[in-house]
């Protein structure tokens, strides 16, 4: 949907607001068919849809004949910007897949880890900013450039003490992500083990 209002704000180009005019229309029309079809096949309709008051909320407001509606008054931008509700579905998504994770950041104690790595690269880049002059903002760029090993070259350390935060953040941060993805990784083959292992003596208890 981010493209499709980038498009429909910004685009003067004839054939991409058609195909943006489309692609919206699609997308509205998959969330009301998904929200038909799963009221019909709730046992108490009434209850399912106050449960799910904002996929209804998101149709409603969202349907895209409501920029035309409003095209005479100010709020035509508004009712296109109310398009982006469509994104909030991925919140309960990412809500389950927080919760699902909870349990692997209180073993080992990858938790208290993680929680002092981001100290440590929040530390960096504050220690960056200060010794090379730049902004707060400047250092913690710098950090997540770093980081991720992407190295734009747009900031760099320039003085001792910039280069021996830099040293510090490298050799920190070799050990810490790959202790991080390792656990991530070893929870998620784990947790598919003991599920195909639980169907399986589901299925001989059941014989």
């Amino acid at each position: 949907m981010i493209p499709v209002v980038f498009i429909e704000e910004y685009s003067t180009t004839g054939w991409l607001l058609t195909a943006a005019g489309i692609a919206n229309w699609l997308i509205w029309a998959a969330f009301a068919a998904e929200f038909a079809v799963v009221i019909s096949l709730a046992q108490n309709r009434a209850a399912y849809a106050r449960k799910a008051w904002l996929d209804l909320l998101i149709i409603v407001v969202s349907f895209p004949l409501l920029p035309g509606l409003l095209a005479l008054s100010r709020l035509v931008r508004l009712a296109r910007l109310s398009h982006l509700l469509r994104t909030l579905r991925l919140v309960p998504i990412q809500a389950r897949g927080l919760a699902a994770l909870g349990p692997l950041f209180k073993k080992r104690g990858l938790g208290y880890i993680t929680l002092a790595f981001l100290l440590v690269a929040l530390t960096s880049g504050a220690l960056f900013s200060l010794f090379e002059g730049d902004s707060l903002v400047d250092g913690l760029w710098w950090t997540v450039a770093t980081l991720t090993t992407v190295g734009y070259g747009d900031l760099s350390p320039a003085t001792a003490g910039g280069r021996a935060v830099a040293a510090v953040l490298m050799v920190t941060s070799i050990g810490v992500v790959s202790f991080i993805t390792a656990n991530i990784t070893t929870f998620f083959i784990e947790d598919d083990e003991h599920a195909d292992l639980t169907e399986e003596v589901r299925s001989l208890t059941s014989v």
